[in-house]
């Protein structure tokens, strides 16, 4: 396997923007190299943005476990490589017209001999939007957010030997159900004046107007903004990093 410290330099810089947390704490070289390995495995392109690491504080070991994310993309471009993908369902709800669901429910079709089987998944609304201030996008796009969940545990259930233990980002962890945040024990927050300021790098460099993100929230300057502002301008940023729409 090839380690982060044998790319070429600038390919460096782009693994370790890739990797960055969410917190705006860098992701050590030992979980960089995690990331790389799970890639490998999985035939993934570690520029291709289908695939993501991020870092949990495991509380019952007291240790910081990496945590490899596939966007659906990657995970619908695997089962599709198998040969055995055998078409998926439109994502089925409740209600469609109700400001959120009570549930979805996701179904992907396997070929199994001379059988195409269904594999069907149903999540519950309130068992996987996250506490805030990490519920931004579910807030704002519930139904895409828990049908994109829903379908990456189908394919999870139909193709297990190929996508075991590959979590969709949207879906939620137990500290993001509980509300806590992505950090370790001890280590200094950044404040969300600090993140915004990073995050106006960032939209600088990627050509995004960030005063009318600003009036987006309908705030004046950055030290107005509250932290639960900053989660959602901060997920919203995220999902153009990885190619998604939003509203």
């Amino acid at each position: 396997m090839k380690t982060i410290t044998e790319y070429k330099k600038e390919d460096q810089d782009v693994l370790r923007t890739l990797c960055m947390g969410t917190n705006g704490k860098p992701i050590k070289d030992p979980h960089i190299n995690y990331f790389l390995r799970q890639c490998e495995a999985k035939k993934i392109d570690p520029f291709s943005k289908m695939a993501y690491v991020t870092v949990r504080w495991d509380s019952k070991n007291k240790v910081e476990r990496p945590i490899f994310q596939m966007g659906i993309d990657g995970a619908r471009a695997i089962a599709a490589r198998s040969g055995k993908l055998a078409g998926s369902d439109d994502i089925e709800y409740d209600d469609i017209d109700a400001d959120f669901p009570r549930w979805a429910r996701a179904t992907v079709w396997r070929q199994v001999g001379e059988d195409r089987r269904p594999f069907t998944i149903t999540l519950r609304f309130k068992e996987f939007k996250p506490a805030p201030p990490n519920d931004m996008q579910w807030n704002r796009m519930p139904y895409h957010m828990l049908g994109k969940c829903a379908e990456m545990a189908a394919l999870r259930k139909a193709f297990p030997e190929d996508l075991q233990e590959v979590y969709e980002p949207s879906e939620p962890t137990d500290e993001d159900r509980q509300g806590q945040p992505e950090t370790t024990p001890n280590v200094k927050t950044v404040t969300g004046e600090e993140r915004w300021g990073k995050a106006l790098v960032a939209f600088k460099k990627h050509d995004i107007d960030a005063a009318g993100i600003l009036a987006r929230v309908k705030k004046e300057k950055p030290a107005d903004l509250t932290d639960e502002d900053f989660s959602d301008l901060f997920a919203w940023f995220e999902d153009l990093e990885r190619g998604e729409e939003t509203a």
